[in-house]
């Protein structure tokens, strides 16, 4: 029986309770206030330094509540290698886990990270990513959704000697190379990679040469 399924006890097997006074109900219920207009929450978690085969879910615009713009990259990991930073140490994110890198517009590094990441996940040339493109990447659309990447993530040191995660997009892995490196399909479709979805995703990868027919 569920948390809403439950019955009240009888009157008589009821405790007696003090009156909770009139000024006290709407302060509690407010703490609820707008609860139907909530959306569901996904996974907060940042990239964890470590080599991977992730999925991309989502790549957004957004800003933080002080106002500061970022894109992200939404992924769930797929694989986890055992050369990764922090692997023998078990701090490598886990297959099936959801991660967002965050780049962040005020950094120097912004326009760089964003033009590497979408040239390497379609697999061409930096010079053909424009601003057409990224605003193309991160729109309703979103064409590389459902789209495979290897990465390597680092820890290194800013200028200020603080740690950061450097996240490098290797390789756009078709769908054939995807199910000789994760094998079990019921993993793969309960991340949304169906036999559909592959099939569709090799026609594709034969189209633009990644892959033999």
């Amino acid at each position: 029986m569920g948390l809403f399924d439950k019955k009240p006890a009888p009157a008589a097997a009821r405790p007696t309770q003090p009156a909770t006074p009139a000024a006290a109900v709407p302060a509690q219920r407010s703490v609820f206030a707008g609860i139907e207009a909530a959306q569901e929450r996904r996974a907060s978690n940042y990239d964890k330094p470590g080599h991977y085969l992730a999925k991309i879910v989502r790549v957004k615009l957004g800003a933080t509540r002080k106002g500061e713009e970022f894109l992200a990259v939404e992924k769930v990991i797929l694989k986890t290698y055992p050369d990764g930073e922090g692997y023998a140490e078990g701090l490598c994110h886990r297959p099936g886990e959801e991660c967002s890198h965050l780049v962040m517009r005020k950094h120097d590094s912004f326009l760089p990270t964003v033009r590497t990441f979408i040239a390497h996940v379609c697999g061409v040339p930096i010079e053909q990513v424009d601003e057409a493109a990224c605003f193309q990447a991160c729109g309703d659309d979103q064409p590389l959704a459902g789209l495979v990447v290897e990465t390597r993530a680092i820890t290194v040191t800013t200028k200020a000697k603080t740690p950061f995660t450097r996240i490098d997009y290797l390789v756009r892995v078709s769908a054939l190379s995807l199910i000789g490196e994760v094998p079990d399909m019921d993993f793969l479709t309960r991340q949304g990679l169906t036999a559909e979805f592959l099939e569709a995703l090799h026609a594709s990868d034969v189209a633009e040469g990644r892959s033999a027919p």
